[in-house]
């Protein structure tokens, strides 16, 4: 979960203070992973989760870590998420997990690079979103990292829709706390 959570998130890091605020409206998002690759090789497409099938303790444990983060699972894989509107103006639109910090970034369009290091997994990582207007977004993300004396790049494209200005019960992002 953990992983995936990074995947969904890291094409929204922190921008610098100086730069403008994304061209997104605040409000409900989606985000779901389109491809993900492990050393070249696609990961197999795990089944939606579906809390209601595990058991209540499990479930509840789950949500709780969720709910801290500001995400929920939506229907078929998809993961809900509250951007406000303050935290465009602030360019915190998204925390990607284990202390990522943005090293360069640069503009053209409606596309948006950039590259960065990691502190949990340890690594570099390099990727782009493509804004379609501001209720839609493709982030692609690749991610090298050393586990175990071996190097592993893992890539994802994500995309992510707005659903509405309402993020109900859905608390804006919150970085998660790192071990």
């Amino acid at each position: 979960m953990r992983t995936f959570a990074l995947l969904l998130l890291v094409g929204t890091v922190t921008a610098a203070a100086a730069d403008p605020a994304p061209p997104i409206r605040p409000g409900l998002w989606e985000s779901r992973p389109i491809e993900t690759l492990m050393d070249g090789q696609p990961l197999p497409k795990a089944p939606p989760i579906d809390l209601q099938q595990l058991p209540p303790q499990v479930r509840a444990q789950m949500q709780k870590q969720m709910q801290a983060q500001g995400i929920e699972l939506g229907a078929g894989g998809g993961v809900k998420h509250c951007i406000s509107a303050e935290m465009l103006k602030r360019q915190d639109w998204g925390q990607a997990q284990g202390g990522c910090q943005i090293t360069a970034q640069s503009r053209e369009g409606n596309t948006w690079r950039w590259q960065g290091r990691c502190q949990q997994p340890p690594g570099q990582m390099q990727g782009s979103t493509r804004f379609n207007g501001d209720t839609a977004y493709l982030s692609e993300v690749k991610m090298t990292t050393q586990r175990g004396g071996k190097t592993q790049v893992m890539q994802s494209r994500v995309e992510a829709r707005w659903l509405g200005a309402d993020c109900g019960a859905v608390r804006p992002l919150q970085p998660p706390k790192t071990p």
